[in-house]
């Protein structure tokens, strides 16, 4: 019976941690991020080996602009599971919001390794690309955003940015519209700020 009791403690041990941690990401969905991180700490404390914990510390200080802190809570918790596709991604964010585009692209590489279908790192690899000035490789990874999810609206006004930037206005057009038929209203806006003079 021993043996059945310790796994019994250890799994409890473990659902505490993630009830905690659970708790709050429902604070941070509230948009309350002071009242989750005692929590997350907790969670952290109860069970060192809770990716899901590091990885929402790392979003609750990303979202209150404590990027350098963020970093290395999503590094612990990429570290604990290197599978762990949405905190890999949010570091690829932060690392972009700290000028760190190399470092950005890195984890947009490794998060298409893990998975390829994963539109968002094709779109946020595209972002860097556009911010960058480097347009062919922008349109790729957006045009490669577009294929996996092509009824999602963002990757259609991006690479419609990108395509007015590079004088493809006709292109950057039939984007916007695109997007805006997917119910986006900031391709509507670039449409009518940007370009009129051939867009119905």
């Amino acid at each position: 019976l021993l043996p059945c009791l310790i796994i019994s403690l250890m799994t409890g041990y473990a659902q505490t941690s993630h009830q905690l941690a659970d708790s709050a990401y429902s604070l941070m969905k509230a948009g309350d991020f002071t009242d989750a991180v005692p929590l997350l700490l907790k969670a952290i404390k109860k069970d060192t080996g809770n990716a899901t914990a590091y990885h929402y510390m790392g979003l609750a200080k990303a979202n209150t602009a404590n990027y350098n802190q963020a970093i290395i809570y999503f590094t612990k918790a990429i570290e604990l599971d290197s599978t762990l596709e949405d905190a890999l991604f949010n570091r690829a964010v932060t690392y972009h919001y700290l000028g760190k585009n190399q470092q950005s692209l890195d984890d947009y590489s490794k998060l298409i390794k893990i998975n390829p279908y994963n539109y968002l790192a094709y779109i946020g690899t595209g972002n860097i690309y556009a911010f960058d000035k480097e347009f062919k490789l922008a349109i790729y990874f957006y045009s490669m955003a577009i294929k996996i999810e092509p009824k999602m609206p963002d990757p259609y006004r991006f690479r419609g940015s990108v395509y007015y930037n590079s004088d493809r206005v006709e292109d950057a057009c039939y984007d916007w519209e695109e997007a805006i038929s997917l119910g986006d209203t900031i391709a509507q806006k670039y449409k009518n700020k940007y370009y009129t003079q051939c867009c119905a």
